[in-house]
């Protein structure tokens, strides 16, 4: 099955680069097995000649392919698709089938009103992780929007899970930015953010009692939304490719998760994104036992050095994948919007528990984002933080590795965000340094991994909202703790 160069659609007015925009088309003719595998790609030169753009674009797209494993090179032999589409990966699963509805509480938080379908602030520390630096927010473009915003945004509450304006421009963006097809807009819902999501997630999908499979280390948010809804939390330990599927640490006595909650394109706090193996190693495995699969997609457009890979639901043809993501990474915080893609048939009750909750923002708020999106500023500011977020990265990478090798190891991570530092137990003192930083409040933290039944710890810094003038001071008032 040859590759149809003629389905291939190139923007060169789009903000997204040629060279993403051809990958994510053929990285879906992979996927989806309309180039077989042991097909023999163009010559870089003859695709680009066809395609009408340079061959750098065409060798920068196969590159990213070879880093997906998707294909390889075999010398003469040219370079061929090297992944083996098997169906069973990822099943297709019908409602019926499956039997996956609503648990009784969260049928109750759902039909608990009946909706007529028509009608000292807190300020993070400069080394907190994951903080964008909001002075680098386009506060001019953002206020020009807000007449518009405000003469067009609905006057009465809003219970169709989101303006028309929002969800429209939402669906495009993550359909070029994490390669999800929403093919029906009652599937996006908007929240408030995305411990909102999974808060209400944990409970409408589960029951008191039932298992949870979360990171750890992972992100407190999620760990929080299962305590409140009275789960049992599996905790899976991290190693290279992610999440692992084996080793599971638990308090309980079932070991069979009934949802499961990962960061999978850039892990929290470890910066590591999961294989493609393991990724569909995990679809195969909540399939089978009839798990919800809870994507949480932080900041994953904040990938350094390298392309994000698409979301795991942009994979899947399952049913039982929810996909939860929010602007407070890539815009600010203070905006708390968010959203869910999740399964048709539960699109309607989900919407009902969300309005119940009261979990969607302003409707005002809303259609301001979604002019903000459709005028190009999200893509523009996107560029510009991704460009700001990597230089700082480095110029910290480069003084720690100058000054702070004696306490730190850098560890490999693809988070433009954070850096991930395996702390030296023979030189630091764990909860002394533990007690310095938050006496210090400067917002570092502690995690530990365990590995061949020894804890290592490991500090996380966020660099995102380090200006360069800072970084020597900040950095070194870290330091000085550490002796």
């Amino acid at each position: 099955m040859p590759l149809d160069t003629l389905s291939i659609q190139l923007d060169r007015h789009q903000s997204i680069p040629l060279p993403r925009q051809l990958y994510t088309q053929l990285h879906q003719q992979i996927l989806h097995g309309k180039i077989i595998y042991k097909e023999q790609l163009p010559a870089t030169r003859v695709l680009a000649k066809s395609l009408n753009v340079a061959r750098g674009v065409v060798v920068a797209c196969y590159e990213m392919l070879k880093a997906d494993e998707l294909i390889a090179g075999f010398g003469k032999g040219g370079t061929q698709v090297s992944y083996r589409l098997r169906r069973s990966h990822y099943p297709t699963i019908t409602t019926d089938s499956v039997g996956m509805t609503l648990s009784h509480r969260g049928k109750t938080i759902a039909g608990a009103r009946e909706y007529h379908r028509n009608t000292k602030a807190y300020y993070p520390s400069i080394l907190s992780p994951s903080v964008p630096d909001v002075s680098l927010f386009p506060y001019a473009k953002w206020q020009r929007l807000s007449k518009e915003a405000l003469d067009a945004a609905p006057v009465w509450y809003e219970r169709s899970g989101g303006t028309d304006l929002l969800k429209k421009n939402l669906q495009t963006y993550l359909s070029q930015y994490r390669g999800i097809n929403i093919d029906n807009l009652d599937r996006l819902l908007i929240t408030t953010g995305s411990q909102a999501s999974l808060s209400l997630l944990t409970q409408i999908l589960t029951e008191p009692g039932d298992a949870a499979l979360i990171d750890q280390p992972g992100w407190a948010g999620a760990k929080a939304a299962v305590e409140q809804a009275g789960l049992t939390a599996i905790y899976a330990p991290i190693d290279e490719q992610g999440t692992q599927l084996s080793g599971w640490e638990t308090s309980g006595k079932n070991k069979v998760p009934n949802i499961v909650i990962i960061t999978p394109s850039c892990q929290f706090p470890t910066g590591r994104p999961m294989s493609m193996t393991r990724r569909e190693a995990l679809v195969r495995y909540t399939a089978q036992h009839q798990a919800w699969l809870v994507e949480d997609d932080y900041a994953a457009e904040y990938i350094y050095d390298q392309h994000p890979s698409p979301s795991i639901l942009a994979h899947s043809t399952t049913n039982h994948i929810i996909h939860v993501g929010s602007m407070s990474k890539l815009l600010m915080p203070s905006l708390r919007i968010g959203w869910m893609v999740v399964p048709a048939h539960l699109a309607t009750t989900i919407n009902d528990a969300i309005n119940t909750q009261g979990i969607q923002p302003s409707g005002i708020l809303q259609q301001q984002l979604g002019l903000f999106i459709q005028h190009g500023y999200l893509s523009t500011h996107l560029i510009k933080t991704r460009s700001v977020y990597d230089e700082r990265r480095r110029l910290c990478g480069d003084y720690l590795e100058k000054n702070g090798q004696a306490f730190f190891t850098i560890m490999p991570s693809a988070s433009s965000m954070n850096h991930y530092l395996k702390i030296n137990l023979e030189v630091v003192d764990i909860e002394k340094l533990r007690q310095c930083i938050h006496a210090a409040e400067l917002g570092c933290e502690i995690y530990y991994q365990v590995r061949n039944g020894i804890k290592e710890y490991y500090l996380l810094l966020g660099h995102a909202n380090l200006p360069e003038s800072m970084i020597a001071k900040e950095l070194d008032k870290l330091l000085i703790l550490c002796k």
